[in-house]
């Protein structure tokens, strides 16, 4: 039996299944963390009784855990005494595009996925947007193009020339679309997540070929990724001066050259660790 979470409730149930058929594999998955997620101090009473009382108990009657990234991994280990059954399975990327760069006229950004203007937001798009729109040397330098579902409430954003906003496509299509860009782009605005954060579009970004820019508000295990392998940028804007660092950014002359390294982010390559406890 393989639980997955969140929602982390679903963990409740690890104890019952195990005492109902005790010879049964129970194997938990991580996409997320649990109690390292709480990072407010006026709350570290009660992730303590979380992360000592429940989380600690419900890993220990597992036979086997599965992080998505490396940080809940080394999480995940403060918990658990046998570090031998906890598993890094990342999501990785399915197939790699054919490269179809083609020669714009402004840098051109591509984003994939879900973006929103709410300041709660764990993908904030005002980031950019309140970094170039009294720019005009950035607004005639870049245009974004965002692919995917999008709540942006703010008429001055959805009218702003340098963002067009487009609507979702195929998964084929956006591979092919994202090598197409002169750059790849991540955001990720909320703090408490954002070191463990490496999103499942970050493996498909990779295999486009396209040199991704990553923007976190604080340092992040994509950016430790992107900064090992020579993937692209990062900037952590709570440190660093966006508009300074979107200033300087220069346009790729040619596509990132494949390490056969980066065959360990292949989904067929992470997916056999699985079928290893499996069987």
């Amino acid at each position: 039996v393989i639980v997955s979470s969140p929602p982390f409730s679903l963990f409740y149930l690890v104890k019952k299944i195990k005492k109902r058929f005790k010879n049964i594999k129970i194997i938990l998955d991580y996409r997320d963390g649990w109690s390292t997620r709480i990072n407010n101090i006026f709350l570290f009473p009660f992730k303590y009784m979380v992360k000592t009382f429940i989380e600690k108990k419900i890993l220990n009657y597992s036979d086997y855990i599965i992080t998505a990234t490396l940080n809940i991994k080394l999480k995940v280990s403060n918990l658990v005494g046998n570090k031998k059954k906890i598993i890094l399975i990342r999501n990785g990327f399915l197939s790699k595009p054919k490269k179809k760069h083609k020669k714009n006229k402004k840098i051109k950004i591509g984003y994939f996925g879900l973006i929103s203007d709410d300041n709660s937001s764990y993908r904030n798009i005002r980031i950019i947007f309140d970094t170039i729109k009294n720019n005009k040397i950035l607004q005639d330098k870049f245009i974004f193009e965002f692919y995917g579902n999008n709540d942006i409430q703010s008429e001055s954003i959805k009218s702003f020339n340098s963002f067009k906003f487009k609507k979702n496509i195929s998964y084929k299509n956006a591979l092919n679309k994202m090598t197409e860009m002169d750059f790849l782009l991540i955001i990720h605005t909320e703090k408490s997540t954002s070191k463990e954060m490496v999103t499942s579009k970050f493996y498909d970004y990779l295999a486009s070929g396209s040199p991704i820019i990553n923007i976190s508000s604080g340092k992040n295990e994509a950016g430790e990724i992107i900064k090992k392998y020579n993937l692209g940028k990062n900037i952590n804007y709570l440190e660093d001066n966006l508009s300074n660092f979107l200033t300087n950014l220069k346009r790729n002359k040619k596509k990132l050259k494949w390490n056969k390294n980066l065959e360990i982010f292949n989904r067929n390559y992470q997916n056999k660790k699985l079928l290893k406890l499996i069987n």
